[in-house]
């Protein structure tokens, strides 16, 4: 047993270390050597993110959830960084809105319902900062949408209602444009649903009535 036997065993052991290092590591660690450095911010949330979707989908929903955390870390630092700049504006709300499906998905829909809320109050800002800006406009509706889900879920039904009421304020406004794409009138029909199933719950069978018919003469303008 010599010397370079030695050095064979070592090798053997740290690279059995290296296979076993901790997902994400390298792009982590990057990061924290230097934080000025926005390719490496960026490249560590988006290792996080692609590996919290993988950890998803193998049914390991707790441990996706820590990695979107790290990863929203890294996100909303470089976006009070660049206030200015649209690309981390928008993976902010993206990432409080992950975070809020995987709340979701664990069935904390307390937390979910706060993260949601947090991409609303984010997003609102910045409608307002750039009201021109539809996307904004699409991520606002999407997120209030999303919220009410969650308060339909919790038995909140007049927090929904008022919810989806200012979700299907945004898609109106939109839709009743001239120039107004499909996505903005389905957005509209799907915001009619939402208030229709809402009072159904609640046993208002007249206003749910009025709302699948609105949301009926949509569809039917939008096949002619």
């Amino acid at each position: 047993h010599g010397a370079a036997d030695d050095d064979a065993h070592e090798r053997r052991v740290n690279g059995s270390r290296r296979q076993r290092r901790e997902p994400g590591a390298l792009a982590q660690e990057l990061a924290e050597r230097d934080e000025s450095n926005e390719l490496w911010q960026s490249e560590c949330a988006e290792a996080h993110v692609q590996l919290g979707r993988l950890l998803d989908a193998t049914h390991k929903t707790e441990e996706a959830l820590v990695l979107y955390r790290r990863a929203h870390e890294v996100i909303e630092r470089l976006s009070e960084r660049r206030p200015d700049t649209a690309q981390w504006a928008h993976q902010r709300w993206e990432s409080h809105v992950r975070l809020g499906d995987l709340h979701r998905k664990l069935g904390d829909l307390p937390n979910a319902y706060d993260q949601y809320v947090e991409a609303i109050l984010y997003v609102e800002r910045l409608a307002e900062l750039d009201p021109e800006n539809l996307r904004w406009k699409d991520d606002l509706m999407n997120a209030l949408n999303l919220a009410g889900m969650v308060a339909k879920k919790q038995d909140r039904a007049q927090e929904a209602m008022r919810i989806f009421r200012s979700a299907q304020e945004i898609a109106a406004r939109y839709a009743s444009d001239a120039g107004a794409g499909l996505l903005w009138k389905e957005d509209l029909m799907s915001s009619h649903a939402n208030l229709a199933s809402l009072h159904m719950d609640i046993g208002d069978f007249a206003a749910a009535r009025s709302e699948y018919e609105q949301a009926l003469a949509i569809a039917m303008a939008m096949a002619e």
